[in-house]
């Protein structure tokens, strides 16, 4: 009955109740930014960076951003909420997120390099 309720409830009232109901799933997506923008501070933070770590961190961030994506569209899925409030929660907030997070300051470049046996 309660999730009857709820399903009705954010298809009815619309956009700010879906995000309202539903927070705890779009968090995830919500986070992803954050998570990201970290990665970039903490790599300009270490100067040079190994290839080969970053062969290893590729497949890790790729996996922790498909587990977010799948928790964050739990809602979707359920059809509590529709194709656009999950577009607009999911996809569209995280971008601005972003965007307001690509403002602050950090310092550039990060540098890769390839470690060879000699070195």
């Amino acid at each position: 009955m309660l999730k009857w309720r709820m399903r009705q409830m954010s298809n009815q009232l619309g956009l700010w109740a879906a995000g309202r109901t539903n927070w705890r799933f779009f968090a995830f997506a919500w986070s992803l930014p954050l998570l990201l923008y970290a990665e970039i501070v903490v790599w300009s933070l270490a100067g040079t960076m190994s290839v080969r770590a970053g062969m290893w961190l590729f497949p890790i961030e790729v996996v922790v951003i498909i587990g977010f994506i799948s928790c964050a569209t739990l809602p979707y899925w359920r059809r509590t909420v529709t194709g656009l409030q999950a577009v607009f929660w999911v996809f569209l907030v995280p971008i601005l997120i972003f965007c307001a997070l690509s403002i602050l300051p950090f310092r550039w470049p990060v540098s890769a390099i390839m470690l060879t046996p000699s070195r």
